[in-house]
């Protein structure tokens, strides 16, 4: 609404020339406050910005740190045993690994890359259903095998037993088949995995990973690696600290001999069915152990907890052998057979399979 004469209007406009100069005081005053303000104060609230939007930013986009201590891994005797046996284990485990899943005859390429990649093993062989030998590299192999062994090794356990025929039992099926026996009754080598077993001679230690073969999901036979595992010891940075055993007997006793002789006895069956690692008490000092599961059978890694001195009773310090009998080094690992030099003897394959697909 417009102002009715011109004295309103003046009236308007000298009011408005007013709050403007007032405002442009107030601004001055505020500035020249602002001017006023020490220079510690402001550094202070700047430092104090700046560590503020550092903190959020560490908040959003937090950094990395690599801790390289190696005190804040584990325990001394955690770390101690973790040096010794990766490098062997992890020889073990991709042999697993590279036999795991082979369930058909592989090609005579796939037996060549083994002795390429696995220079420590001993050799190789391929039997039929009931143990009957189709193949065999080298020839020459001198340690005993018990072929009947490793297929009874795909028998069923006792918790397979049970898990399979509460499945059986649960299916819609006629009352007249659940009730046979026969149809309860799990396959043999029912989950097709490697298992493995060892047998000790006077000619030293042997350890045999046994993969199933199988033809149109019927057991056809196994492929069978067997390997002397003081081979391995090539591998450790100290293998006077590692000790190796099997639920069965001790492979190596590196400078422990009396506390494996100890070992040796304790129940490793039940200790394995509940625990894979832990410490134990033998010739009065402790040892930490790990297993190696290789199905239904363990491979054992022990050494002395580092720190503790060992407590040697006198009869038995006396009749110790002197420092410088120590454990003979492991055996050299046999050279790598050359599957072409030996072609395989003329048989059958399982089920009348051609020898053409056998290893040759």
């Amino acid at each position: 609404m417009l102002p009715a004469s011109s004295h309103d209007f003046n009236t308007l406009r000298f009011s408005r020339s007013l709050r403007a100069a007032v405002i442009l005081v107030a601004c001055s005053l505020a500035m020249a406050s602002c001017s006023a303000i020490p220079d510690s104060v402001t550094g202070s609230v700047k430092g104090t910005m700046r560590e503020g939007k550092q903190m959020w930013k560490d908040l959003m986009e937090p950094r990395p740190e690599l801790n390289l201590n190696p005190a804040a891994f584990g325990e001394a005797q955690e770390r101690k045993l973790a040096a010794l046996l990766k490098p062997v284990d992890e020889q073990v485990y991709q042999l697993t690994v590279y036999m795991d899943g082979e369930d058909k005859l592989p090609p005579e390429s796939w037996f060549r890359r083994l002795f390429e990649r696995f220079s420590w093993i001993s050799g190789v062989m391929v039997l039929d259903r009931n143990g009957n030998v189709l193949f065999q590299h080298p020839m020459d192999f001198s340690k005993p095998v018990d072929t009947d062994a490793l297929i009874a090794l795909g028998n069923p356990s006792e918790r397979e037993r049970q898990r399979y025929r509460a499945y059986m039992e649960s299916q819609d099926r006629p009352a007249g088949e659940n009730a046979t026996e026969a149809s309860l009754e799990p396959p043999v080598w029912l989950d097709h995995k490697v298992r493995a077993m060892s047998n000790n001679s006077t000619l030293g230690p042997e350890i045999f990973l046994a993969q199933p073969l199988f033809r149109k999901n019927e057991f056809d036979g196994l492929m069978v690696v067997h390997f002397d595992p003081r081979n391995l010891l090539k591998y450790c940075p100290a293998p006077d600290e590692l000790m190796i055993m099997t639920q069965e007997q001790v492979i190596w006793t590196s400078k422990y001999h009396d506390a494996a002789a100890t070992m040796s006895t304790m129940p490793w069956a039940q200790i394995l069915a509940t625990t894979v690692y832990g410490s134990v008490q033998a010739h009065g000092r402790s040892f930490y152990w790990l297993g190696r599961d290789l199905g239904r059978y363990s491979l054992i890694y022990a050494t002395a907890v580092p720190g503790d001195e060992e407590t040697v009773p006198a009869e038995a310090a006396a009749a110790a052998p002197p420092a410088d009998q120590e454990s003979l080094p492991a055996p050299e690992a046999p050279p790598a057979p050359e599957p072409t030099v030996e072609p395989a003897p003329e048989a059958t394959a399982p089920h009348g399979e051609s020898s053409e697909s056998s290893p040759q």
